[in-house]
């Protein structure tokens, strides 16, 4: 089946993100307004991690500048480039976690990502509970989650741990869990980083031919 055939999913047009160096919140409003009067007065800023820059201060980054692209239905996309280039950001974008300065997204379907280790978890509440939160997010019921719960837990092989804290759970156990979620979950699209490189091999396998599936 040729591309004119299938139904596009993900459309991309003119996709721009734009940072501005220097502007980060100190998180909260006392170190904001601190940053802010010395600023104002030309002093350095009390906030600022030392090692950087300040004459970068203000400056403009452009993460990703015009980027076009179409995936259609059943496709597998993969994303290469040099460390900066820009892979995440344009992942984040299409995760809606963050948002364009410029361009315009078209998704359709219901999209399930895996971008950080614990990206998604709440650290408090267990590995079953992140499982229902999950799929709350994902618009699917308590009786769906119900059904499909034996198998992610299965698929995770943290069963002896899946009312434990995930706080408490190793990187790759953190993987784990959250793939056999993304995958077992009634999304359509599927956007992941280069977070399965913290699992072992077999279960790095393990994933690769689920996502085949």
């Amino acid at each position: 089946m040729n591309t004119t055939e299938k139904r596009p999913v993900i459309q991309v047009t003119g996709l721009k993100k734009q940072y501005k160096l220097g502007q980060i919140g100190g998180g909260t409003l006392t170190h904001d307004l601190q940053s802010w009067w010395a600023r104002v007065r030309g002093k350095e800023d009390p906030n600022t991690v030392i090692g950087t820059d300040q004459r970068l201060f203000g400056q403009t980054f452009m993460a990703l500048n015009g980027v076009d692209l179409t995936v259609y239905q059943g496709e597998a996309l993969g994303i290469i480039g040099r460390n900066g280039a820009g892979k995440s950001t344009l992942l984040k974008l299409l995760s809606r976690i963050t948002a364009p300065s410029d361009g315009e997204i078209r998704i359709r379907g219901r999209v399930a990502s895996m971008l950080e280790v614990g990206t998604g978890f709440n650290n408090e509440m267990t590995g079953r509970e992140n499982i229902y939160m999950n799929g709350a997010i994902l618009g699917m019921t308590r009786a769906e989650i119900d059904a499909k719960l034996p198998q992610i837990i299965e698929f995770s092989e943290c069963g002896d741990f899946i009312d434990t804290p995930v706080k408490r759970y190793s990187s790759g156990m953190f993987v784990k869990l959250a793939f056999a979620v993304a995958a077992h979950l009634d999304s359509e699209i599927m956007v992941m980083d280069e977070v399965l490189a913290v699992g072992d091999m077999k279960f790095q396998q393990k994933c690769l031919g689920k996502m085949s599936d």
